[in-house]
């Protein structure tokens, strides 16, 4: 189930999200979703660089040990909004924000919302996929010696997925 806070701190909720619940009843709805869907079975989705970096993280941080994953969309500014003017984040710390962000969700055993062979990928899945790509590569070097990697061309870790037994 997916409730989108957006906004990670109250008072910036209360002016951006006007129209949506009060800021700490749509809180305690994803902690009592939690309670009947169960630990990484509830998301909520946040606009990265409408709160400052550190706040997020640390946001991101506590609402994961509740067992609520954190998904962002990061913010553009629209024509004709009262966010016109705000600059997008800057691409460096959406990447840094973003490796955090698969740690927290290895952490927590959590996995990115969209299957990594989908067209609805997101930059989370590609570092969480890279992740478990390089995972792969080492498992590779350390159960098989060269004429095996050689007779199953395990030079490339995705077929891997095809022989039995192993890294499914």
């Amino acid at each position: 189930v997916q409730y989108n806070l957006e906004v990670v701190d109250k008072e910036n909720f209360e002016n951006t999200c006007p129209g949506k619940i009060k800021y700490d009843i749509f809180l305690n709805k994803l902690f009592e979703a939690v309670k009947i869907m169960g630990k990484g079975n509830v998301r909520s989705n946040f606009v990265l660089g409408l709160d400052n970096f550190d706040t997020t993280l640390l946001f991101a941080k506590n609402i994961a040990k509740e067992g609520i994953v954190f998904d962002y969309s990061v913010f553009q500014p629209k024509r004709f909004t009262a966010y016109s003017n705000k600059k997008s984040p800057d691409f460096d710390k959406v990447i840094e924000f973003t490796k955090n962000l698969v740690t927290i969700y290895k952490e927590n055993g959590f996995k990115p919302i969209f299957c990594s062979l989908s067209s609805r990928s997101s930059i989370v899945n590609e570092m969480f996929l890279e992740e478990e790509e390089n995972n792969m590569e080492k498992m590779i070097e350390v159960v098989f010696d060269d004429s095996v990697k050689k007779k199953f061309k395990l030079d490339r870790p995705e077929l891997i997925y095809g022989i039995e037994g192993i890294y499914t």
